[in-house]
């Protein structure tokens, strides 16, 4: 699962360039995930980083999740290990990473 930027993008259809220059296009259908079922295939668009986890039949590749890091980042969600709405393990409310609740910072 690499990243990938969206070269092209419909309803239908997906199609995802990783950097060594491989494109891919995958099938979209109504059981697509898109960010966790946060968003639609109509947010994704061309030029955004992706990772697309797919199915293979034959020669169609069919997406059954994408995560759009270009617009999870856009709406203020950071992939840090959490799903939207959770928080990465070891981590409090109100807390970064490798700060204790007083405010200090571990080392």
């Amino acid at each position: 699962m690499a990243a990938a930027v969206v070269v092209r993008v419909s309803s239908s259809s997906i199609t995802a360039k990783s950097a060594d220059g491989y494109s891919t296009t995958y099938a979209i259908n109504s059981s697509t995930a898109v960010n966790n079922g946060n968003n639609q295939i109509s947010d994704v668009k061309t030029g955004d980083t992706v990772t697309v986890v797919g199915t293979v039949s034959g020669s169609t590749a069919t997406a059954t999740t994408i995560t759009d890091t270009t617009l999870n980042q856009a709406n203020g969600n950071q992939q840090n290990g959490g799903q939207n709405g959770q928080l990465p393990p070891g981590q409090q409310n109100g807390q970064q990473n490798g700060q204790q609740p007083n405010g200090t910072t571990t080392s």
